[in-house]
């Protein structure tokens, strides 16, 4: 099956630079040319500042602090009716992220 979405776990990043920025940028760009989606998890302080004003400004993904499993649950939101998943399986899906985040 081909790859659909990537989500970056920035929770250990403190810093990244303009080159990183930029490659980022591009890698981005690339991604989106053939339709997979990109994602952040968990970034926080100067980086997800950053993140956000230079990488993110239009972006559909506005909160850069959500989990791995909440980014995966808003990629399956996001294109429910296109990969096939029912909104019951969908609801399903976000509970047993939310069960998992709580035990």
């Amino acid at each position: 099956e081909p790859l659909r979405a990537i989500v970056l776990s920035a929770s250990s990043i403190s810093f990244i630079d303009d080159t990183a920025v930029q490659v980022l940028k591009e890698m981005m760009k690339s991604w989106e040319d053939r339709g997979i989606r990109f994602y952040i998890s968990g970034a926080h302080g100067d980086a997800r500042k950053l993140f956000k004003c230079t990488i993110f400004p239009t972006a559909r993904q506005d909160d850069l602090q959500l989990s791995i499993d909440q980014c995966i649950a808003l990629f399956l939101s996001e294109t429910a009716d296109a990969n096939g998943v029912s909104k019951t399986k969908l609801e399903e899906l976000r509970k047993s992220t939310t069960m998992r985040r709580q035990g």
